[in-house]
């Protein structure tokens, strides 16, 4: 709860610009999805994903509903690192007999680092989608097998993450509106007629713009 306010607060008095708005989304939502994960974690984790999905082109909503179904947000929810046999490693759960060679992996990276292991995770996505997508709308499934019905099993379920994520992401935005207009509304209030008209357009753009 503290989190979501938080980055909720951070939404309502960011710049207008999408990077600063989908930082505080994608904060909100990994915490919203996983909360056993403590602040710091759910930072790291987003950081992650926004790094790598800007720098890949993937829509981030993707990445977190895949993270979602393969570890439920958990840095590493196998126990790997502490010596448990696994081939899917970490948050983003790598098979690492398919992955380890073509990418010179690092398999305590993967554990322990998020930003590794995701940024290795978008690195295999791109490749599917640059590979299938083409040609395969849900290009992404390729991610959990290559049988079809293993695939479309996986698709299904991601697919309904990704929906859950987007409703959360349209709450997050009712919120936000609420939240700017009440603290134009307080602040033209408090300070008078020239706050307010310097403000309050603002106000009105950032909400319409949606």
């Amino acid at each position: 709860m503290k989190t979501t306010l938080l980055a909720t607060l951070l939404m309502a008095l960011a710049p207008t610009s999408a990077l600063a708005s989908d930082a505080a989304q994608i904060l909100a939502t990994v915490q919203h999805l996983q909360p056993a994960n403590d602040l710091p974690e759910a930072y790291a984790i987003a950081k992650a994903v926004q790094t790598h999905a800007d720098a890949s082109g993937l829509d981030w909503k993707l990445i977190v509903a895949i993270l979602a179904q393969e570890s439920s947000l958990l840095r590493d929810p196998q126990r790997c690192y502490e010596g448990h046999r696994c081939t899917d490693l970490g948050i983003a759960q790598i098979n690492w007999k398919t992955w380890a060679e073509p990418y010179a992996l690092e398999r305590d990276r993967i554990l322990i680092d998020p930003d590794y292991a995701i940024g290795v995770m978008a690195k295999i996505l791109t490749h599917y989608r640059d590979t299938y997508g083409a040609k395969e709308r849900h290009w992404f499934s390729r991610y959990n097998s290559a049988t079809a019905s293993y695939r479309a099993l996986y698709q299904e379920k991601v697919l309904a993450k990704y929906a859950k994520i987007k409703a959360y992401e349209r709450e997050l935005r009712s919120t936000e509106d609420k939240m700017l207009r009440d603290g134009v509304r307080k602040a033209c209030k408090d300070s008078g007629p020239l706050f307010c008209a310097l403000w309050s357009p603002l106000a009105s753009a950032k909400s319409g713009a949606r």
